[in-house]
């Protein structure tokens, strides 16, 4: 990487950076440009070379913590996903994703709140890409219509569970919220005599 790559990377940190500590403070619609400018220490032309507006920086920083959030699951070496029912359930699995949503969830208050419908068909591409075609596909699921449809079935359930918790400041512990999530995936039998 060249010394302005570097420079360009780490100035594009500093305004991720400001944001996310400006989310702790007031909602994303009421932060400006000029607020991340002022905490990131650049000026509003350096932002203009980076991001359009404050809705791409957002993406930014979601994207960000998803690649640190993807860091947490290639961690667990234990969990089988050759097994449809350890699918996006398994609480090894669980467990990790919701103390990293805790860890976060202003950002992730204030990302659910504003985002964009377009931008969360990415996030779920991402996953049923790299998780959930993969394990459908060594347990002889091969039928794409029939993927696509489990995966938003899974995905839209998880989702609205967490949304539902973030948006009250995750006041349950995790167990509870990881039980809730089992609880309502669990009958994945149906899934298993489907593929067989």
């Amino acid at each position: 990487m060249s010394k302005s790559e570097t420079k360009f990377n780490n100035t594009a940190k500093k305004m991720n950076d400001a944001l996310v500590e400006l989310l702790e403070e007031k909602e994303f619609i009421r932060i400006s440009i000029l607020e991340i400018c002022k905490k990131a220490g650049v000026n509003r032309s350096t932002f203009y070379a980076h991001y359009s507006n404050t809705y791409d920086l957002l993406e930014e920083v979601h994207h960000n913590f998803t690649k640190e959030m993807y860091g947490y699951f290639e961690s667990l070496s234990n969990i089988d996903y050759t097994k449809i029912q350890d699918l996006l359930i398994a609480p090894e699995y669980l467990m990790p994703y919701l103390e990293f949503i805790k860890k976060h969830k202003t950002f992730f208050k204030n990302y659910m709140n504003n985002l964009h419908n377009y931008k969360r068909d990415e996030f779920y591409s991402d996953i049923i890409e790299r998780i959930i075609i993969p394990v459908c596909n060594q347990n002889g699921l091969n039928d794409q219509k029939t993927v696509d449809y489990l995966a938003k079935f899974y995905l839209q359930g998880i989702n609205a569970i967490v949304t539902h918790w973030v948006s009250n400041d995750c006041q349950d512990n995790i167990s509870f919220i990881c039980d809730m999530i089992i609880l309502c995936v669990k009958p994945y039998k149906s899934v298993i005599e489907y593929i067989n």
